[in-house]
Order: structure tokens, then C-alpha cells, then sequence
């Protein structure tokens, strides 16, 4: 759009100027706001907390640590890791299924397998500090009973880890052992 002659030869130059800093005043008005209704969405949802499933179930719930070993737990793993010192790893209430790589051809079998061993857990796990692969089990057997498991799912872990030749090792939790007969009972006599 063309202003006539005699209205652009009107305006001085310190009016254009002063027109031109209006007008970029303006532009760097509206680009700021422009930036702010931009970013305002991104700095809300980041410090806003979100009301989720997750956060109604844990306005009901309530935590607190538990005690994954029991006093003669606790005293059978100083044992057991004074006798293997500086050998293996020690690591306590490992579930099954960590200890396991299952190479299943049938997925329904598959399934029935890890279903079985999916809340067992192993008292004691020797583990090679070399390779990091499980070497040993050991298995703390209560007095009140005769197998860690069922009996056909203690069955299935001990020729599961039969195969991934982890030795599986039962120890009575009432038992008394001396720094020699776990060395025995741990087949670790000949490497001293």
C-alpha cells in the first residue's frame, strides 16, 4: 500500500524512528507472550504432579522395609561367608527365575515353567565373581518341613538347576555347623 507523496514527506525522520521502535517494542511484546502461552503447558506438567492410578493406590498404602533374614538366616550367612572369604558372592533370597536363561520350545510350556518358579526364592546363592554366574544354591530347610517346595516343584528346580549346573545344597535351619563342615558341605575343602 502506497501513502501519498505528501503524507510519507509529512513524517521526519526522528518520527519514523521513533515509529520504528514502537512497532519493534511491539513485536517483542507479542513474541514474548507468544513464548510464554508456548512453555507455560511443558513448566506445568513438569511441576505439576499428575493424578494417576498409581497415585490414588498410594494415597491408600502405606510402606515399610522387611526383614529379608531371620536371626539363624542371618548367622548361617556370616558362616557361609566367613568359609567362602574371598572365592564367590554371596547373595541372599534370590528369586529362581534370576538364576535361570530358560530356552523353551513351546511356549505353553514355556509359560507353565515360569509360572511355577515365578515367587520361588533361593535362601543362599554362591556366585563366581569371574563369570557372575550362579554356582551354588543353598537351600535353609525349617524344621516344621521336609522340602523347600512342593514336591514335584522341588523336582523341577532341582533338575532345572541340575542342567544350568548350579549345585543345589540344603542345610537345616536348626542345625548347628562349624567353619569345617560347612567347608565340606559346600565342597570347598579342596580348594583351600
Amino acid at each position: 500500500m502506497d501513502l501519498p507523496f505528501h503524507l510519507l514527506h509529512s513524517f521526519s525522520s526522528e518520527s519514523l524512528s521513533l515509529l520504528s521502535q514502537v512497532l519493534i517494542a511491539g513485536l517483542m511484546i507479542v513474541t514474548g507472550m507468544l513464548v510464554i502461552q508456548l512453555v507455560r503447558p511443558w513448566i506445568t506438567q513438569t511441576t505439576r504432579p499428575r493424578n494417576t492410578r498409581a497415585d490414588r493406590i498410594l494415597e491408600m498404602v502405606t510402606a515399610r522395609a522387611r526383614r529379608l533374614l531371620n536371626e539363624s538366616e542371618v548367622a548361617l550367612f556370616n558362616l557361609v561367608h566367613l568359609v567362602i572369604r574371598d572365592r564367590y558372592l554371596l547373595l541372599a533370597k534370590v528369586p529362581v527365575r534370576n538364576l535361570l536363561h530358560l530356552n523353551v520350545d513351546d511356549d505353553l510350556a514355556k509359560r507353565g515353567v515360569a509360572s511355577a518358579i515365578r515367587s520361588m526364592t533361593i535362601d543362599l546363592v554362591l556366585v563366581h565373581p569371574g563369570t557372575r554366574l550362579p554356582v551354588k544354591a543353598i537351600v535353609i530347610r525349617k524344621s516344621d518341613q521336609c522340602l523347600f517346595f512342593s514336591k514335584s516343584l522341588d523336582h523341577l528346580v532341582q533338575t532345572l538347576f541340575c542342567q544350568a549346573e548350579i549345585e543345589v545344597i540344603r542345610l537345616d535351619h536348626d542345625a548347628q555347623y562349624s567353619v569345617e563342615r560347612l567347608t565340606e558341605l559346600l565342597g570347598l575343602q579342596e580348594m583351600e
